[in-house]
């Protein structure tokens, strides 16, 4: 089976959807909640079916009530904070996906679809590895500073984010 690079955002935001899905629902199922699983379930559908179907405004609605319900699940305790960051993630992913499967069939003839999905799967990809990295990393390490420290840290760290999107940017048009 062979999957035409029009269709590719479509095929893999489904399996993203599939996955954070999955991470999602087997502690809830080891925990006895069917019916929360059950709810997972069902949203999950509606995303499938509606991205099968190539149906807009679908993907924002599910996006955030997945994220919704992962956070609650990992409120809660059902969900270990790895396993719900990683869905999250996967979730982002997916949704921006959706959106990128609907901007190749709207793309204009002579466009090198190929090269544009390449482009914007690796932006993606660097984007989802960094926040995933940086999530991480913040629920493993503990330290105290003071404020005027804790202001500069986020200054710094706002200005590297900012970099790193100017730079993904700048290596998708070839600069």
């Amino acid at each position: 089976m062979s999957i035409s690079s029009a269709s590719l955002p479509r095929f893999l935001c489904g399996m993203a959807v599939v996955l954070a899905a999955a991470l999602i629902t087997q502690p809830l199922l080891a925990a006895s909640q069917r019916i929360a699983a059950g709810i997972l379930a069902v949203l999950v559908l509606l995303w499938i079916l509606a991205l099968w179907q190539d149906r807009s405004g679908f993907a924002t609605p599910c996006f955030a009530l997945l994220a919704l319900l992962d956070i609650g699940f990992l409120t809660a305790g059902y969900t270990p904070s790895t396993l719900a960051l990683l869905a999250l993630v996967l979730l982002l992913g997916a949704w921006d996906l959706n959106h990128l499967s609907r901007k190749v069939a709207q793309l204009a003839t002579g466009v090198d679809v190929e090269g544009y999905i390449q482009r914007h799967l690796y932006r993606l990809a660097m984007v989802l590895g960094a926040g995933f990295a940086l999530g991480w990393i913040s629920m493993r390490v503990r330290f105290t500073l003071p404020f005027p420290a804790m202001l500069i840290l986020g200054i710094v760290c706002v200005a590297l984010l900012y970099w790193v999107l100017g730079s993904t940017k700048k290596l998708g048009r070839g600069v």
